[in-house]
């Protein structure tokens, strides 16, 4: 997708294993409050140390390094306004025709 700049449909993500939940947009807090009733619900000391894993597992690669040096080189030398703004419009029109 960060290659193609392809858009996908919310089921399409769902097939994909890129999200785990589609719900209608009138769902959507209502459906978001019931999962986060099950977390607050589920055992706090193993919630957290799941939570420390996934920070620890993330805080201890190179790659957020990596991706901040890439990052600032990018806008250092191809971020300006116009130039977000005419992508901008190429990916919105390439999405109308999908």
């Amino acid at each position: 997708m960060s290659f193609t700049g392809n858009f996908m449909s919310a089921d399409e993500a769902l097939a994909f294993g890129l999200v785990n939940h589609v719900v209608p947009h009138d769902e959507l807090i209502p459906f978001t409050r019931r999962i986060a009733r099950d977390i607050i619900g589920n055992d706090q000391p193993g919630v957290r140390q799941i939570r420390r894993t996934y920070r620890d597992i993330h805080a201890a690669t190179d790659g957020w390094t990596i991706e901040a040096r890439d990052g600032a080189d990018w806008r250092r030398t191809s971020f300006s306004p116009e130039k977000v703004a005419e992508r901008r419009a190429k990916i919105q029109e390439r999405g109308r025709n999908q």
